[in-house]
């Protein structure tokens, strides 16, 4: 599975109602960080993505929707079952 890339509420709701968990990242993809934790994204997706599903949200092409759902990047939001149930303000990886 590929990461989602989320641009509209609905799609988020969707996800939200179809998957008990789901991890949601808010990028941007206009910044050197932005574009590295894109990568980053990736190997997530394929070490969990077939369990979980794995999102993005980039400021630069929804910024109504990463506001409405998280605010600035980066940041990493766990849902479970619909409900926002952890969240990591900026973003740190080790392999």
């Amino acid at each position: 599975m590929a990461v989602l890339q989320l641009r509209k509420p609905e799609e988020l709701a969707r996800l939200l109602s179809s998957s008990r968990v789901v991890l949601v990242a808010i990028v941007d993809s206009r910044s050197p960080h932005g574009r590295y934790i894109a990568g980053v994204l990736e190997d997530i997706d394929r070490s969990v993505g077939h369990v979980i599903p794995i999102a993005s949200i980039d400021v630069a092409e929804a910024p109504g929707l990463a506001r409405s759902v998280g605010g600035a990047p980066p940041r990493l939001l766990l849902y479970v079952d619909g409900s926002k149930v952890w969240e990591q303000i900026g973003f740190f990886y080790s392999s």
